[in-house]
């Protein structure tokens, strides 16, 4: 496989949060709504809202979220919250406030986490 560079991870860990975004909800065994079943008119049918369409992963994207899933257990706790933090695209301010981090030094534990990841992974 090579080794991935922090960009490569980080892309991959954002790409992660964009596939679990797009998975459906989960329901519990047996979920079913109490409420009856009607049948609507076509002409009620043509004046609904249309629902925009939701696209499901594919696999390949379900493939690599697992992986992306598995690499998370490798790391500690904080790092954990960093790195689907910044894949969220949170503010740095917001990161750092949420994890009482300064800027320099959530920065350097991102760096530090991916670059763990890195050599982590490539040895696989």
């Amino acid at each position: 496989m090579g080794k991935l560079s922090r960009q490569d991870i980080m892309a991959r860990f954002e790409e992660a949060v964009i596939v679990a975004k797009r998975l459906p909800p989960v329901m519990p065994a047996g979920y079913r709504t109490a409420w009856p079943e009607f049948i609507l008119t076509e002409l009620e049918i043509l004046q609904q809202d249309r629902k925009p369409l939701k696209i499901l992963p594919t696999p390949e994207q379900l493939s690599r979220l697992d992986e992306v899933l598995n690499w998370i257990v490798l790391l500690t706790e904080i790092e954990r919250k960093l790195i689907w933090m910044r894949a969220n695209r949170k503010p740095w301010r917001e990161v750092c406030g949420t994890l009482g981090l300064c800027r320099s030094g959530a920065n350097e534990k991102l760096n530090g986490a991916l670059d763990y990841l890195s050599e982590v992974i490539g040895d696989v």
